[in-house]
């Protein structure tokens, strides 16, 4: 064999196939649906809109994912622990109704509003910053009383958007570099109850959650992107999660929550000022 075969065979080897960046796509798909697509609870008791002062929460959160997945550029194993910081809104729209005496909130509404910052999430994987958003409702079921004791029950759903999250492996120029960029839409349908206990609230829920992950990679150079072989990757799956609302002063809930979901365990904390 001579030596320009040797290179053209060495160069050919270290081509990154699309089946390499396929099996990416397939390993980011459910963590990075639960960072955008999930969050704590504010309370499941419906609160609408009380008067003369209005529901509100305002506050800032963040939902933590282990992932592990594949370098596309050289097959090796990376695991990255990633943080995804947000901050939201609550506002009462509606106070809903009482269809029996000291039993209300049936037909409340609450807005929701989310927005994530663009910040490096993957490390030095990472070469371009994705912006977050996420609008939702929250229709109550029943309000939560201390006499009697009855529970906040409400089912809220929400949507949102992340992207682009842009994410490069290898040297650019070379024949094994790959570089990635993703957009992801989710949305969420959660039924939760809760207790408030004075100084905190303990709360359960269940959520189903479906989204898709949408693809598109270069090798060599940035230029010429296609789409993932299978883009857009889409995922569908239950969630099971509790968590505490603590109230050590008026107006300021500390939140924290654990997730179970698709074979994983996921966690998120926040902080909130409201009514």
């Amino acid at each position: 064999m001579n030596v320009s075969m040797m290179v053209l065979f060495m160069v050919l080897q270290g081509q990154v196939s699309p089946q390499d960046v396929d099996r990416l796509g397939t390993e980011l798909l459910s963590p990075v649906l639960f960072l955008t697509g999930s969050g704590t609870v504010t309370s499941a008791s419906p609160h609408g809109k009380p008067f003369p002062i209005p529901h509100f929460d305002l506050g800032g959160g963040v939902n933590l994912v282990y992932l592990k997945a594949t370098n596309p550029s050289n097959g090796q194993t990376f695991d990255l622990l990633i943080p995804y910081p947000y901050l939201q809104a609550e506002l009462g729209l509606t106070g809903g109704m009482s269809l029996l005496p000291m039993v209300g909130g049936l037909g409340a509404l609450d807005l929701l509003v989310r927005w994530s910052p663009p910040l490096r999430y993957f490390g030095s994987y990472q070469v371009e910053n994705p912006t977050g958003w996420g609008v939702g409702v929250k229709l109550g079921i029943l309000r939560d009383r201390l006499i009697p004791p009855i529970p906040g029950v409400s089912l809220t759903y929400m949507h949102s958007s992340w992207g682009d999250l842009g994410l490069a492996f290898g040297t650019e120029g070379l024949p094994s570099y790959v570089y990635t960029r993703w957009r992801t839409t989710t949305d969420v349908l959660h039924l939760d109850i809760s207790k408030n206990l004075l100084f905190f609230t303990p709360y359960a829920g269940v959520a189903w959650e479906s989204g898709k992950l949408e693809g598109h990679f270069a090798t060599v150079t940035r230029q010429n992107l296609a789409p993932t072989p299978g883009s857009p990757y889409r995922a569908s799956y239950g969630r099971t999660y509790l968590g505490v609302i603590l109230t050590p002063f008026p107006l300021l809930k500390a939140v924290g929550e654990l997730s179970f979901y698709a074979g994983h365990i996921s966690g998120s904390l926040a902080l909130k000022v409201g009514i």
